[in-house]
């Protein structure tokens, strides 16, 4: 027993070394069979537990994953940059600070799916269907979400610069403390929508507040042919006049909920 305890205290050091190489390669309890199953086969196996499932912290940076059934899956902490997930079903998913960076989640699922901390930067969510989905904290910048579903999502403290919501359904969407410089709602749905606290230069990091928004960041935004009708706009853009949303080219903007 003496000899184990000088053993150990003579090499813990490597035993920790060795530890922290198996939790990164392994991860915190995900199983790899499961994973390598997914890969290969595109879908969870059915002896899956109750529906869901652990990928936390895996490593699966452009790995083709299209039309894969992750329903219920978490993914938090992973690395999905540059993954093909084209068609794959995320929905009622959790992917807490998962890096979605450069991936292509065109048509993919992601209803009711929980996605906070998540990075999209990049990301070709063209099409996807976010109906209900929880986008907190999350980093959207230069991300793609023409044509995508996003009824009653929830953003908040994101930074969203240069995204592209062209033709997205954003009814009934919740937008709160975000940058939306550069951001293209051109033809996209904002009736009955949420949108307050308006800032630019945000850091997720730290305090959310960034600058305030002004009127002449207004002209940044494309509402080139975007519904307002019953949308509330307030609390740091309760100065953007109806003459200015309409010189935008935003649709109903007399429809508006104006504070």
């Amino acid at each position: 027993m003496l000899y184990l305890r000088g053993f150990m205290k003579k090499y813990s050091f490597i035993l920790i070394a060795i530890m922290l190489c198996f939790v990164t390669q392994v991860g915190f309890g995900y199983n790899r069979a499961v994973l390598d199953f997914v890969k290969e086969n595109k879908r969870l196996p059915e002896a899956r537990v109750a529906g869901y499932i652990d990928l936390s912290y895996a490593s699966l940076a452009g790995v083709d994953l299209s039309y894969a059934k992750l329903s219920g899956v978490d993914l938090s902490h992973s690395d999905l940059s540059g993954a093909n997930l084209c068609y794959a079903d995320l929905s009622k998913s959790t992917c807490f600070l998962t890096n979605f960076s450069g991936a292509n989640l065109k048509h993919a699922n992601l209803s009711h799916s929980n996605t906070q901390n998540a990075n999209f930067s990049n990301a070709n969510l063209s099409a996807a269907n976010l109906v209900a989905a929880n986008l907190g904290s999350t980093i959207l910048l230069n991300s793609i979400f023409d044509d995508a579903d996003l009824y009653e999502a929830k953003i908040e403290v994101s930074v969203m610069k240069g995204a592209s919501f062209k033709r997205a359904e954003l009814s009934k969407v919740y937008i709160r403390r975000i940058d939306l410089t550069n951001v293209d709602f051109s033809n996209a749905n904002l009736s009955n929508s949420l949108i307050c606290d308006i800032y630019k230069n945000i850091a997720i990091q730290g305090a959310p507040q960034g600058e305030p928004f002004s009127i002449v960041d207004l002209n940044t935004i494309n509402f080139n042919g975007s519904d307002l009708s019953g949308a509330d706009f307030y609390s740091g853009v309760a100065s953007w006049t109806s003459v200015e949303l309409v010189k935008a080219g935003a649709l109903n903007v007399d429809k508006m909920n104006r504070p």
